[in-house]
């Protein structure tokens, strides 16, 4: 269960537990907290590891991915996982480690923990491939600084390429600046999503509720915008009988860019999805280019 759902070691002491426990195996004499955490946890994290080294020693090369992100209570940690290929084609990904990290991400500390993760595993420079990471100015400078193969993140790159492209645009931007306001204005109301369902359920439509995307995820965006056609009807009623309540609208010229904006959007997510697959790899990326930019060509030549 610590493993598995991520329960806290505290379970053990819960009252709750130790009666399920007890019910199933009144004998059963259940380990302290500190004997699990000191002694259990320790044994089977380096069997896992010794396990880990053989599956590496194996394997003719290996890439690894690296990022560094933010827990819940703001503690950052560096996380580093390994991809083989062995002679049969199979692949197999493993964790290799996730360290705490220093508050000062430079890429010198991010070089360090990188050599000493290569070291602890005993990996041999010549068997990695590549280290693939985001498009950070530190993280490039770390990985660059190791001697390793550099790989910026496909869809990172994809990302920043549609926020500039794209979602930056100033016009494109009033329109995304708009869509959050009404999220906004019916996330604050429930009265306001009564009238909403009110609306919809008058014109006999599937009672559905507006999306608010996170600024930092393009994709929420394109829910958000999805969405908001998905339900224009609703919307537009909505502000004319309640225009003391909500002075934001959309004229035909935004609602027809809005369209536009999802269905290029649509073509980036679909591209997304094929390349979060299990087994994508970087052999992909080219052709994924090659119809993007076809696609692209085709959109604005019509």
């Amino acid at each position: 269960m610590i493993a598995l759902d991520n329960q806290p070691f505290s379970i053990l002491e819960d009252d709750g537990f130790k009666s399920l426990m007890h019910a199933l195996k009144p004998n059963y004499d259940m380990p302290s907290r500190r004997f699990m955490t000191y002694t259990i946890i320790d044994s089977i994290y380096e069997a896992a590891k010794k396990s880990l080294k053989e599956t590496i020693n194996i394997a003719k090369y290996i890439s690894i991915t690296t990022d560094i992100w933010s827990s819940s209570s703001d503690d950052t940690f560096i996380s580093c996982t390994g991809h083989c290929i062995f002679d049969n084609f199979v692949q197999q990904v493993v964790v290799l480690h996730t360290r705490p990290f220093p508050k000062n991400p430079t890429g010198e500390n991010i070089s360090k923990i990188l050599k000493n993760m290569v070291q602890e595993y005993n990996i041999p420079n010549y068997k990695i491939h590549a280290i693939v990471h985001d498009n950070a100015a530190n993280m490039i400078c770390g990985v660059e600084a190791t001697g390793f193969h550099s790989l910026t993140c496909f869809l990172h790159t994809t990302q920043l390429a549609i926020n500039e492209c794209i979602l930056d645009q100033r016009y494109v931007k009033d329109i995304i600046v708009n869509c959050r306001k009404v999220a906004g204005h019916f996330n604050r109301s429930p009265l306001a999503y009564t009238k909403l369902y009110e609306i919809q359920k008058r014109l006999k439509r599937n009672q559905l509720k507006v999306k608010q995307d996170v600024a930092t995820r393009w994709n929420s965006t394109h829910i958000m915008l999805s969405r908001m056609l998905e339900i224009k009807t609703d919307i537009v009623i909505y502000c004319a009988e309640n225009s003391i309540n909500i002075d934001i609208t959309f004229d035909a010229n935004q609602w027809a860019m809005m369209q536009k904006v999802v269905d290029l959007l649509h073509v980036f997510q679909i591209m997304t999805e094929k390349m979060s697959e299990q087994y994508a790899n970087s052999s992909e990326i080219i052709p994924q280019i090659k119809k993007l930019k076809l696609y692209v060509t085709n959109s604005f030549t019509k």
